[in-house]
Formats: C-alpha cells, structure tokens, sequence
C-alpha cells in the first residue's frame, strides 16, 4: 500500500514534508518522493490530508466511558468515593469489554492508536484491544483497602500470559493505585516485583492538593517505586522538591489537565516540568472525570491556561514534541516516529474544512491543534490496517456496542 500526496509530520520534524509512504504488513517500509507503484499495490491519493504518527494517551480507565456522567459538580473524593466506586463494584462479567470496546470506538475516532489502562476486569480489556485492533499496555489497579492486596496481586500475575499477545499489541504492567489506597511496604513489595521482573509501572501520584499535604516525597522515593519503568499519572500539585526527586529517578509523567481542572484538582505546573526537564505526555485519566477521551483537547486546554498567565512559556512546537518525541522517551510504549522500520501507526486528517484556511504550511500545525479538532481525523490506521477510515469503523460492530453498553448502564443506574 502506497499512501500518496499527503503532508507528513514525522513527529519529530515541525515541518510537514509532501512525501509517499510505503506500507507493507504492519510497517512502515518507505518513506520518500513519488514512491512508484508495483504490480497489485493499493495506492491512495491523501490530497488535501495530513498524515501524522498515532496518538498515544498515557493515562485512562477505558472502562469508565460506562460511569460517564455520574459525580457531576462534586469534590474529588465525593465523586470517587460515593458515587463511582459504588457503581463500579456492579460491574461484572462482560462489562468490562463492552465498556473498553466504547472507549476504543472513542480512541480510534480521535487519532488515537495506543492507550495506557489502569483498571480491574482487565481480561475483558485484554480482549477487547485483541479484537479491534487497538494497542495497550494494560494494567491491573492495585489497592489495599479492605485487605485485599494479596487477591489483587494475583489478579495482576495472571494478566501476564497476555504479554505480547495479538500480534505484540498488548503489554502488561502493574498499576499500583496510590499511596492512599496501598502503605509504603504495599508500595515497597510492589516496586520489588517490578523490578525483578522488568515491568513497566503506573501509578496515581500528587493528583490532589491533599496528598501534596500528607505524602511526603522521601518516602515515596524510599519504597523504590520511584526506581521502576515508571509513569506517574497527573502530577498536579508538586513543588520543585518534588520535581527533583522525579528528575532525579527519570521519572515520566502524564498530565490529565482537564479530569483535574473538572475536580477542582488545580493544574499541573508547566515551568516546573519544563525547568526540571521532566518528561511529560498527556493522559485523558476517565471519561466519567473528563467526559471525554480526547487528548488533543486536554493538551489544547493546557496550552491556553499556561499561556494565560504567561504567553511566552508554552510554545506550539512544545506540544508537537509532547505528543510523539516524548511518548517515544519512555522507551517502553515504542518509537512513535513516521519513519521506515516503524510500525505503521498513524493517523490522516481531513484539511478540507474551513478552519485550516488560508491554507499555509507554517501554520499547519497551530490550526490542527488551535483551529482544527480531533472530530477531522479521516482515518486511524494501527499495525497497518485501518482500522477507522472516512466514516466506517473497520474492526467493531458499532451497533452491537451500544446495545450492550445501555444495557449494563440501565442496571448500573
């Protein structure tokens, strides 16, 4: 397959490039000007389109899409504690995969191609990601509550079979919930686990102003969890200690602007991070605390309220980097560059919309993501294969979903 005449950004060059691109089984085998066709190629004319690396969303409960509008206009521990975890221990059985197969209908409609995932009923995910086409490093979320650690820590060992599954689309992780939800020793037997077995690590961290208050950074660092392949989810309320501590240990953080702003939680410190030359990317967290699984918005969102009190701090080429050089600095999440060798994840938007005019190549990239929106994604192509293209979803019966997820919210209600 030959993808012909559309704009390329690479995510790592700023600048769009009017090359082909060359596909064959799930890479990218080509890149380069007027690439001839062979004998029974597929070729596709992508005039008027852009073609960028997929997007990656570095933190999010897929499942959640199912609890979408409960908690409204609640405190952060209202909202999670009386009205979603209620409703979450009368999820059973299949939902789990009717309500990761609604967030991955979300995921491929907005651009994005792989997703980090900290939940429970995570072989309902597993299949889910198998039968769409999606990539993601899933993790089971581990509390210690009610004494249940040791019941969680097997759930979590046995997701390990699925490690590399469908194709090496999947990865497995642990996702240790908080240091509110689990002691410094949970943390500590945890971050011990990990090592020894070379697994990559997600945990809630610094997301409220109270845990700023109570938990303290040295002793955090102190349970080793900090030492691990690690992504901290939100960061928001952190100071410069804090921030050295996570430079110190190449820690990478995803930021969730808007599930934080929605709950009163603040927003994260842009010029701490950027100062302290932390690698941060952009995570939606759940759809019931942001209502939406749109990381373009949560970045757009960012930009705006850190350039409101500051307009030279955040600059357009930062977020360029954001979303793909930074994605590909964690290592274990792949290289998300355009590039021959690669594997073919990308995704085409639709430029022929009023809001990318006048049509000129230094502003491109500022009117997709200040102009344009993630509804303008043509098609989203995973491992070679299209898997949302001019309308259609290629891999799920979208109709089927939505039967299955009314049903499980009329009785969640």
């Amino acid at each position: 397959m030959i993808l012909k005449n559309g704009l390329i950004f690479d995510g790592i060059n700023f600048h769009p490039q009017r090359i082909d691109i060359r596909i064959e089984g799930k890479t990218i085998k080509e890149m380069g000007k007027n690439l001839s066709k062979r004998e029974n190629e597929e070729v596709l004319d992508f005039k008027n389109k852009l073609i960028f690396p997929g997007l990656t969303n570095t933190h999010t409960h897929v499942v959640m899409n199912l609890l979408k509008g409960y908690g409204e206009d609640t405190d952060f521990y209202t909202w999670l504690f009386k009205e979603i975890s209620p409703r979450e221990d009368k999820l059973n059985g299949k939902d789990f995969y009717w309500g990761a197969m609604l967030g991955i209908l979300e995921f491929v409609r907005r651009g994005i191609t792989q997703f980090v995932d900290m939940y429970m009923g995570c072989e309902g995910i597993v299949e889910a990601v198998g039968d769409s086409g999606m990539k993601a490093l899933i993790t089971r979320g581990i509390s210690n509550i009610d004494g249940e650690y040791s019941r969680i820590m097997r759930e979590a060992r046995q997701l390990f079979e699925y490690e590399n599954s469908c194709d090496g689309r999947i990865k497995i992780g642990l996702g240790p919930h908080s240091a509110y939800t689990l002691s410094y020793k949970d943390l500590y037997r945890i971050s011990e686990f990990a090592l020894e077995n070379d697994l990559p690590v997600t945990m809630h961290l610094y997301e409220t102003e109270k845990e700023y208050e109570t938990i303290r950074i040295e002793d955090i660092e102190e349970t080793g969890i900090l030492r691990n392949k690690i992504i901290i989810a939100h960061g928001t309320n952190i100071d410069e200690k804090i921030a050295e501590v996570f430079e110190k240990n190449n820690v990478n953080v995803s930021i969730n602007v808007r599930s934080n702003m929605k709950l009163g939680n603040g927003i994260p410190p842009y010029k701490i991070y950027r100062d302290k030359n932390i690698n941060i990317t952009i995570g939606t967290d759940g759809s019931c605390s942001n209502n939406s699984l749109d990381i373009l918005r949560d970045v757009n969102d960012y930009f705006l309220v850190t350039k409101s009190k500051d307009p030279d701090l955040f600059k357009i080429e930062d977020i360029y980097r954001i979303l793909w050089e930074n994605v590909s600095n964690i290592g274990f999440l792949g290289d998300k560059i355009l590039k021959s060798g690669n594997s073919a994840d990308l995704i085409v938007i639709d430029t022929n919309n009023p809001w990318y005019y006048p049509f000129e190549l230094k502003y491109l990239f500022n009117n997709f993501i200040q102009s344009g929106n993630s509804t303008d994604v043509f098609a989203t192509m995973i491992n070679g294969n299209w898997i949302y293209y001019n309308g259609e979803y290629k891999t799920v019966d979208v109709e089927e979903v939505y039967y299955n997820v009314k049903k499980i919210r009329n009785r969640i209600n």
